[in-house]
C-alpha cells in the first residue's frame, strides 16, 4: 500500500475489514464527510484498489470491494510483516516470547477500545 495517503490506507483497510460497504458508511466509520470518501473512492478506483458497484437494491447507491490486485498487494504485504515477526520473535528468550504471548489478550481489549471511539 505504499504510495498511499494515510486516508487512502485507512479506506482500503475499511473496505477489505466490511466488503460491499457504502460510501456513507465507510464515511461513518472513517469519521470523514461522505464528499471526501468518494472523493478517496475515485483515486482509488482509477488506480486500481477498489471497485465500486451498483447496489442492486439502490441502483443510486454504490458498494465498494477491494479488486483482486489489491488483495493479493495486502496478502503479500501480510505475509512480509508476518515473516517479520516471526524472525524477530524467534530471537527472543522463551520467558520474552512468553511474556508476548500473555500480553496479547490485553493487547485485543485495547485495540477494541480504541476502535470503539
Amino acid at each position: 500500500m505504499s504510495g498511499l495517503s494515510d486516508a487512502q490506507r485507512e479506506l482500503v483497510r475499511t473496505v477489505g475489514r466490511n466488503p460491499g460497504i457504502r460510501v456513507g458508511e465507510a464515511a461513518l466509520e472513517l469519521h470523514l464527510a461522505a464528499n471526501t470518501v468518494s472523493t478517496l473512492v475515485t483515486s482509488l478506483a482509477a488506480s486500481g484498489w477498489l471497485r465500486r458497484d451498483t447496489d442492486p437494491q439502490d441502483a443510486r447507491s454504490a458498494r465498494l470491494s477491494l479488486t483482486p490486485g489489491a488483495e493479493r498487494s495486502i496478502e503479500e504485504r501480510r505475509d512480509r510483516r508476518l515473516a517479520i515477526v516471526t524472525d524477530a520473535m524467534g530471537a527472543l528468550s522463551t520467558d520474552d516470547q512468553r511474556r508476548i504471548v500473555a500480553a496479547l489478550p490485553a493487547l485485543d481489549r485495547l485495540v477494541e477500545r480504541v476502535q470503539a471511539d
